[in-house]
């Protein structure tokens, strides 16, 4: 190799380099920035590769090497736009309400319309029986319900580990502070349709 490949090769890897180095916090800061910054890894790489070939110093190969293993550990965020969307027909709903005007408010307003699989039942012992059968993603609760009402019902789903992932929506009145602390969301009646879907989304968005 002569003196101007050499020059040459070094010239590479230092603009490698810096361009590296600069990616690692621009690559953090904007996931947008996810497929340039693995393409300027991918050529630091080769630049490194290069010159620890020709068996450069020892402190230059040192150099590089602590380089390439910050490659290594760097994660580059999944940008937003490859996250799935929000689709409401994935997901099960269990009303647990003994009102049937609320149910055909949520038929019309709610569930129905925007393709959620959904089930109704009356009190919090109906919803035991159910839930283990028809596994919902997550359950909307009322509070004053005759056999078993909403705040001894929250209590007993959130003290069973089958039921973890089980998100809760406290939809009635009258419940104390500890209990709806144990809830995912809170939408209180009279509620209006769209804060109810709001809580919908929101809470199964996370799960």
């Amino acid at each position: 190799m002569t003196d101007n490949d050499r020059i040459e090769k070094i010239k590479r890897y230092e603009m490698s380099r810096n361009m590296f180095l600069s990616t690692i916090n621009m690559a953090q800061s904007y996931p947008d920035s996810r497929q340039f910054a693995e393409n300027i890894t991918d050529n630091f790489k080769r630049a490194s590769d290069e010159l620890a070939k020709d068996e450069f110093t020892p402190e230059q190969l040192k150099e590089i090497q602590e380089q390439e293993k910050k490659s290594q550990i760097l994660q580059i965020p999944q940008t937003s736009q490859e996250s799935k969307p929000f689709n409401p027909s994935d997901y099960r709903v269990l009303v647990i309400d003994d009102d049937e005007d609320i149910l055909g408010s949520f038929v019309g307003g709610v569930l129905k319309e925007k393709g959620y699989d959904f089930k109704w039942v009356g009190n919090g012992i109906e919803a035991l029986e159910t839930i283990p059968v028809y596994n919902p993603n997550v359950a909307l609760v009322d509070n004053n319900m005759p056999v078993m009402r909403g705040e001894e019902l929250i209590p007993v789903l959130r003290a069973n580990p089958k039921y973890s992932k089980l998100k809760l929506i406290a939809t009635g009145q009258g419940f104390s502070d500890e209990i709806l602390a144990m809830c995912d969301a809170v939408v209180t009646k009279p509620y209006e349709i769209a804060d109810l879907y709001s809580s919908l989304e929101s809470v199964l968005s996370k799960a």
